[in-house]
């Protein structure tokens, strides 16, 4: 083989070893921005006879770095019969009418992973599919919307100095850098670092700490005062409310070190944690907080402070799968 045909060989096979490692070993790649992972949503058997009972399985897995909690899935879409007569959609185990509960299943809390991967969680339901004329085949899809109660935290360091203190480090520029934990609601912080104080001449100055929120998710975050109109019962939730208070986010901040925070001038600094209300419109939400420094009248002043800025809501994705129903 000549000198030329034995490096593109190795081209090739360097290429395909790079290729090969940077895809995993089942070739998907969880997103960073994901909390649950359906890792199954199947029908047993598929194709199924029709007027037979068929067994839906689906797993959840919380892939995020906080704990799911109420985490309910609602299978929707195919007609469901409202009584045993109603031969031509699907009905219960038994071959009776479905109701909302039969076809809520229900995870209950779902653990973060930590040092071990986090164990799966997988439920069941059958039902008895449709009756269907000999010979011929209909494909029904079998839809479910995964709703659970999760949050989002994000940590940024502010870094904040007297006049004298900002001229002697020549007077640097910068925005704050902020890091997110693994979720579908991520943050974006939109204030300069380090913050100069001139009045130093007063023991407190405000200035304004803003924050962007995004949905990165695959599904709609959700949220509402009353937490509790939201879920319980063996139906889960409550998809009126929950469709009424679609796009909404609580975010809340601790006040800490020299800063302490309030949400507008109706608020009082003295709260310790800060908390109000984001609706996401056009893919973003803009929350601003007062927020009050305490600078001891020092020009010298220079300190770095973590802020921690907590997210809290309800989410809602959706998955499906197909099954297929032969007469015969």
């Amino acid at each position: 083989m000549s000198i030329a045909k034995n490096k593109l060989v190795l081209a090739v096979l360097f290429i395909t070893i790079i290729v090969s490692g940077c895809a995993g070993g089942d070739g998907e790649e969880t997103s960073d921005t994901a909390a649950i992972d359906v890792n199954e949503l199947s029908a047993f058997p598929n194709p199924a006879p029709g007027d037979q009972n068929v067994r839906f399985r689906m797993q959840l897995e919380n892939v995020g770095d906080h704990d799911a909690e109420d985490v309910y899935a609602r299978l929707y879409n195919p007609p469901f019969a409202d009584s045993s007569a109603d031969t031509n959609s699907w009905r219960s185990e038994s071959g009776d009418g479905v109701d909302t509960a039969e076809r809520t299943l229900e995870f209950s809390d779902l653990d973060a992973p930590g040092d071990t991967p986090a164990t799966p969680s997988t439920r069941t339901v059958t039902f008895q599919s449709p009756e269907v004329d000999d010979g011929r085949t209909v494909d029904y899809t079998m839809r479910a919307d995964i709703l659970y109660r999760y949050g989002t935290s994000a940590t940024t360091e502010l870094e904040v100095m007297g006049d004298d203190a900002y001229r002697d480090a020549g007077s640097p520029q910068g925005s704050a850098s902020i890091q997110n934990d693994v979720g579908p609601i991520q943050m974006e912080i939109r204030t300069p670092t380090p913050i100069a104080i001139y009045d130093t001449d007063q023991d407190t100055v405000e200035e304004e700490l803003c924050v962007i929120v995004r949905n990165q998710g695959d599904g709609v975050p959700f949220a509402d005062e009353d937490d509790e109109a939201l879920v319980g019962g063996d139906e889960g939730y409550d998809l009126d409310e929950v469709s009424d208070n679609t796009n909404k986010v609580k975010l809340s901040i601790e006040n800490v070190g020299r800063l302490s925070f309030r949400e507008d001038d109706s608020g009082d600094y003295s709260e310790r944690v800060s908390s109000q209300e984001a609706e996401i419109i056009g893919g973003r939400a803009v929350v601003c907080w007062d927020m009050e420094i305490e600078t001891d009248g020092s020009s010298s002043l220079e300190t770095t402070i973590p802020v921690d800025i907590d997210s809290t809501y309800f989410y809602k994705q959706e998955d499906a799968t197909t099954v297929s129903v032969e007469g015969r």
